[in-house]
């Protein structure tokens, strides 16, 4: 036998040993990958036809809490390793309380995007308006959630028990902030007024306010809020309300509509001359002087900042001469008032069925 063939006739075993020796590391691979994947990766591969799952963060959960809280109910794998990515992407301050539609089985990161998109918050959406009463608050979330009145009120009351501020003097008005809130389903609106009340007080204590000029700053701010429709007049009336109450020339009166009206518990527009007159309402400014009792509404951080930081100004007057598009004008001489009014007045009476629509 020649060389040629003796090395050809011994390659044979070496070149199946090969293949042998291949098989089993790519055998080793698949299980090995297996094996982790099964007992030691932290995260699961995103399931699209996972079941859904509804999971409540309840408030003033951390980051932690909610990771525990997604693992417990199978939405993730690895509690730690969901703290990890968060706090990777950056998203760790972002995540927040509620009830969200979920799925079990996800990756962390899909996990976080879901918390994070609103769509996927469960629940009862309650967008408060900036201005609302506390009145029109209850029965606003009495409406959309189906409760009673009765119930919500009593909700609101236990809320203020815990939360009030001593120099809210138990009232409530004012200190409702507006925002969108979520209520999960099958919970007391309770936790909603609370939310409310913790924003205002965090919002007052982030500018700076003392706890002592709390009601001041709301009240000023609730007459802002009311008493024109655009953001962009809101530091120009209250440096009116300041100006009138500093001021011999108004007889240190407001002189505001909407805190009369507030004290009746009626829309502006409907003021009698009688109820101009009355003095019992302890809300007619037109006669008593300084600021009224309470706020006379709910004010959001706009109308706040604005009484915080009025812009110079002599204005004693404004009116509002537009009701539709809020055009408000300003001013300092009593004369010049009474051409607003007229303006006021004339687009009244081209505009007969404005307070119909």
């Amino acid at each position: 036998m020649s060389d040629d063939q003796l090395s050809q006739k011994n390659d044979k075993p070496d070149k199946r040993k090969f293949f042998i020796i291949a098989g089993l590391i790519a055998v080793l691979i698949v299980s090995s990958f297996f094996i982790y994947n099964q007992f030691f990766r932290h995260d699961f591969s995103d399931d699209a036809n996972a079941a859904a799952v509804v999971v409540t963060i309840p408030d003033g959960s951390s980051t932690s809490d909610i990771a525990n809280i997604l693992e417990n109910n199978g939405v993730v794998k690895d509690a730690s390793y969901f703290v990890k990515e968060a706090i990777r992407e950056g998203v760790d301050s972002k995540l927040q309380a509620g009830s969200f539609n979920l799925k079990v089985h996800q990756s962390s990161k899909t996990a976080i995007a879901m918390l994070l998109d609103a769509n996927n918050m469960a629940g009862f959406k309650l967008a408060i308006p900036e201005g609302y009463t506390a009145s029109e608050i209850i029965n606003y979330i009495a409406t959309q959630t189906s409760a009673s009145s009765s119930t919500v009120k009593a909700a609101l009351e236990s809320a203020k028990k815990k939360l009030l501020p001593k120099a809210a003097k138990g009232k409530a008005e004012g200190y409702l902030f507006p925002a969108t809130y979520i209520l999960p389903i099958g919970q007391s609106s309770e936790t909603v007024f609370e939310q409310m009340i913790s924003k205002t007080l965090e919002t007052l204590r982030t500018l700076g306010v003392k706890e002592s000029d709390f009601n001041t700053v709301l009240t000023k701010a609730s007459i802002v809020q009311k008493e024109v429709f655009g953001h962009d007049y809101y530091g120009k009336v209250a440096r009116v309300i300041d100006n009138r109450l500093s001021s011999p020339d108004t007889g240190y009166h407001l002189g505001m509509d909407t805190v009369i009206a507030y004290g009746l518990g009626i829309n502006a527009l409907d003021l009698t001359q009688a109820q101009l007159d009355d003095d019992s309402n302890p809300y007619n400014d037109r006669i008593h002087t300084g600021l009224p009792p309470t706020p006379i509404s709910n004010p959001g951080e706009d109308a706040v900042n604005a009484v915080l930081n009025p812009p110079e100004g002599n204005w004693l007057y404004f009116c509002t001469v537009n009701l539709l598009t809020g055009e408000t004008k300003f001013t300092n001489s009593s004369d010049e008032f009474e051409k607003y009014k007229s303006e006021y007045q004339k687009w009244m009476k081209d505009n007969p069925d404005f307070d119909k629509q």
